[in-house]
């Protein structure tokens, strides 16, 4: 994806609601126009949705780190429901 140039070599830029925004091309030919703010922010929000993802699943694994090693859960059971 490349930034679009006019002829004189400035970036074409996009107006909505008074907000320039660049206008990429893909490699299809399409015309993209890109809101760098909005997009930041979203990358913002997703770090941030991934990062408490991770902590959970982090918390969940050690949680449960004692059945680690149990191939067979019947036959775990059966001892230890004998114990």
């Amino acid at each position: 994806m490349k930034l679009k140039f006019d002829e004189n070599g400035a970036v074409v830029t996009v107006e909505k609601d008074g907000v320039h925004f660049p206008v990429f091309v893909a490699d299809d030919d399409t015309e993209i126009e890109v809101d760098v703010p909005q997009l930041y922010n979203k990358i913002t929000e997703l770090n941030t949705e991934a990062k408490t993802h991770r902590q959970e699943k982090a918390k969940v694994k050690e949680k449960y780190k004692l059945f680690d090693g149990i191939e067979d859960l019947e036959e775990w059971k059966t001892i230890f429901s004998m114990a």
